[in-house]
């Protein structure tokens, strides 16, 4: 037990100075219930074809929320999950002017508290007595943010003059919706004398960001610039029941996420206690004559 305990905190002090939903666990069991407490933080970079602001921004983003999986199979299972998450975005641009002039630009949102609800679905296809596993899943999120403003930072250089700079309001208010869904392939194993899970898997993400700005009646729609993205994580499960989870993700390219989560599995269908075997019988013996004296 005390190997245990020190494995947790060590697990939990790692991450946490680092620092998205235990995507390659194995599924939890038919009729088993396991909510969490989870929190990721992620970096990222989108693309648009528009013609506005924020044409390339570079978006973070802070995810708190809660996590249900519930195996309605003993191999499949459902994953809700609602809470806030807050995200800003960046992009900046430089442009040489004709004469030796530099001007550089770069815009940056407040942070947007948002709130973030998704639904989705995992199988387990495979897995051995040995603790070997493969999976997959897909999962559908999104995020709506309402009522955040941005800033634009100006640079002017005029060689040998020192840079010329300012800070503008854009006066713009900012609505943003995004619409997330991924799919992944994983494959973990159990190490079932210590109760730990390390696994590793692919996934690709198809998302849409919608940002309108009303001081300037207009919209404009991004897409992520690297899709596809690798992550690896650990599970480990104290006393089979409390649950704790870390998992780090990266895009091949400028992106990455750390995410942990805390959960305690609940069995909806556990069988009662078999009920105590009747004692036996007790053992009656013949009652002995006493012999008569002659």
């Amino acid at each position: 037990m005390c190997k245990r305990v020190v494995l947790v905190v060590f697990l939990i002090m790692t991450f946490s100075i680092c620092a998205l939903a235990g995507e390659g666990s194995d599924t939890v069991g038919g009729g088993k219930l396991l909510p969490q407490l989870r929190y990721g933080c992620a970096v990222s970079s989108w693309k648009t074809h528009d013609n506005g602001a924020l044409t390339s921004p570079d978006y973070r983003s802070h995810s708190y929320y809660v996590q249900a999986n519930w195996g309605i199979l003993e191999n499949v299972e459902l994953v809700g999950l609602a809470g806030g998450r807050s995200f800003m975005m960046e992009d900046a641009v430089t442009v040489v002017v004709p004469g030796g002039f530099i001007l550089s630009e770069s815009e940056k949102t407040e942070w947007a508290r948002s709130f973030i609800w998704g639904l989705g679905a995992r199988g387990t296809f495979f897995r051995t007595d040995s603790g070997l596993y493969i999976g997959g899943g897909a999962l559908f999120t999104h995020t709506r943010a309402d009522d955040y403003g941005a800033t634009i930072d100006i640079s002017i250089e005029i060689p040998p003059f020192s840079p010329i700079t300012a800070v503008l309001d854009t006066g713009d208010i900012y609505h943003t919706d995004i619409y997330q869904l991924t799919a992944d392939l994983h494959a973990g194993w159990h190490i079932k004398s210590i109760g730990l899970t390390p696994y590793a898997g692919v996934d690709y993400t198809w998302a849409r960001m919608v940002t309108e700005y009303e001081g300037i009646d207009g919209k404009v729609e991004s897409h992520p610039r690297h899709p596809w993205g690798i992550y690896a994580g650990v599970d480990y499960f104290l006393n089979d029941r409390l649950y704790l989870n870390v998992e780090g993700r990266s895009d091949f390219a400028d992106g990455w996420g750390v995410e942990t989560g805390i959960g305690y599995m609940f069995d909806l269908c556990e069988k009662p206690a078999p009920a105590p075997e009747p004692a036996p019988a007790p053992i009656i013996e013949p009652m002995l004559e006493p012999m008569s004296s002659k």
